[in-house]
């Protein structure tokens, strides 16, 4: 893959989308409480943890930019060039990947289903959203 020509706003907007997802995935509309319940935190902690939680952009915005740029290395070195192309590239490595490596540090960590299912499901979805941007926008 000699001399990769990545489309840098698009890697951009997928980072972007990636955070926004991740607010969403974990607010009160879709999984919040639920995942609260059950990492153990009541509402007052969550309160507390959410007021602080701008500490936590200096690992989540690498994190997610390094996330779409390796999307993008994928993309372009498997020429996946249409929506169907990254929605299977992006299921592919949300569930093939990510989802199947992440089971066992669950289970021996004891971690319940549930929060698995929720924290894995978030990687999965997201990984099939950027992908589709980043293929179809190269």
């Amino acid at each position: 893959m000699d001399n990769v020509q990545l489309n840098w706003w698009a890697i951009l907007l997928a980072t972007l989308v990636n955070m926004m997802m991740g607010g969403l995935w974990y607010s009160g509309l879709l999984f919040g409480k639920r995942w609260m319940a059950l990492v153990g935190w009541s509402n007052e902690e969550a309160k507390e943890k959410q007021a602080r939680g701008a500490r936590w952009y200096p690992i989540v915005i690498p994190v997610s930019f390094v996330f779409a740029s390796c999307l993008a290395v994928l993309i372009h070195g498997l020429h996946v060039n249409s929506v169907l192309g990254g929605l299977k590239l992006g299921l592919l490595v949300g569930l093939g990947l990510m989802a199947v490596t992440g089971a066992p540090r669950n289970a021996f960590a004891g971690r319940p289903l549930g929060l698995y299912l929720i924290n894995h499901g978030y990687w999965a979805i997201s990984a099939a959203v950027l992908s589709v941007i980043l293929a179809v926008w190269q």
